[in-house]
């Protein structure tokens, strides 16, 4: 279903070739058998839990988004899911 809306986006023509990539942090309790320790970049600390990443283009349209546990983003030897 997203991939649909994002195609009928781009075919009306409300997506450019400006991307915009957020992301977060967002922690786990150590339980948590599906987490991984991260690294936050800009507090300059690890920390455990999962990362998210959303990216849009146009109007601020999200045209994917992820989740992901150990030290990745868009590229790298983690575990991302990205839809």
């Amino acid at each position: 279903m997203f991939s649909r809306i994002v195609e009928q986006a781009a075919g009306r023509g409300l997506l450019d070739s400006t991307f915009r990539i957020d992301s977060t942090d967002l922690e786990a309790l150590t339980w948590n058998d599906e987490a991984l320790w991260n690294y936050d970049p800009k507090a300059e600390e690890y920390y455990y839990g999962f990362g998210l990443k959303i990216v849009s283009a146009g109007s601020k349209i999200p045209v994917a988004a992820g989740v992901y546990a150990g030290e990745t983003g868009l590229e790298g030897d983690g575990d991302a899911r990205y839809t």
